[in-house]
């Protein structure tokens, strides 16, 4: 990257970082539990901020509080942010929802081509309980995974994307259903089949892709401690090596840099976010 891009993919992070904090002040004011997730809590423990190429942030909640979360946000987030998802938007695609930063824009290649609210955002992502037998679990990782991709088309994202050759093929239904489905029947088909299970030994993240493997013991989320991240105190799992290595593997290592992801970003506007 240029000295250009350098500055501004920092400036995307710190806008991202503001998000987070805003996020983390609304879940303390009301005692909501929440964790820095994915990569973030990777970033935290390997980097001690975001991963230097990552341009995204990610926050988990427990089902119990990512709805108590919800029903605080609209209300208590700070006038610059809102928050984003299906039952606010219905223009929305996604399963978990995102704090937005306004009079900003943020646009990927692969994202919601029909979607009005392009921002820069956090994910906050729902953990819910998981079927303890594997079978069931399957079954349920399946229909999760295709109802969630049916949705994610409806409203743009090319979810075929990435695929090569025959495997394009698999996404024919996808898209065929896309365009003669509902998104509200959709929608409710989700909500069902993850509101199934009351209460589990096993949870899970509820991300539209990551259901055939990211999952883990409850206990796991039992006890959270703080860690810095960008010189600010965040909280995530105390147990976080085993789920970075259920997710991750070798976390520690540095990936190679063909293999160093990003979200592709084709638009960006940073407005006086900072």
């Amino acid at each position: 990257m240029s000295e250009e891009q350098i500055s501004k993919h920092r400036q995307l992070q710190l806008s991202q970082l503001k998000i987070a904090k805003e996020i983390k002040r609304v879940c303390e004011k009301n005692n909501i539990k929440y964790f820095l997730d994915a990569g973030s809590m990777l970033g935290a423990v390997r980097h001690q901020g975001f991963i230097p190429w990552d341009d995204d942030m990610d926050i988990g909640m427990l089902d119990e509080e990512y709805k108590r979360f919800l029903e605080i946000a609209p209300k208590e987030l700070g006038e610059e942010f809102f928050l984003d998802n299906y039952s606010l938007n219905k223009e929305y695609g996604l399963v978990f929802s995102k704090v937005r930063l306004k009079n900003t824009k943020y646009v990927e290649r692969l994202g919601a081509t029909n979607s009005e609210h392009q921002e820069i955002f956090v994910d906050v992502f729902p953990y819910f309980y998981r079927p303890e037998n594997k079978f069931k679990r399957k079954k349920q990782s399946i229909k999760l995974r295709i109802l969630s991709q049916i949705m994610m088309a409806q409203s743009g994202f090319r979810v075929w994307k990435g695929n090569k050759g025959i495997s394009k093929l698999k996404f024919i239904p996808i898209i065929i259903l896309s365009y003669i489905t509902k998104k509200e029947n959709i929608f409710k088909k989700i909500e069902k089949i993850y509101n199934q299970c009351k209460s589990s030994e096993i949870i899970g993240v509820h991300d539209g892709i990551c259901y055939d493997y990211l999952y883990f013991d409850k206990k796991y989320l039992n006890k959270f401690i703080d860690i810095n991240f960008e010189n600010e105190s965040f909280k995530i799992p105390a147990e976080y090596d085993k789920i970075l290595t259920t997710i991750y593997g070798d976390y520690m290592t540095l990936p190679p840099v063909e293999k160093r992801r990003t979200h592709e970003i084709i638009e960006l506007e940073l407005g006086n976010s900072l």
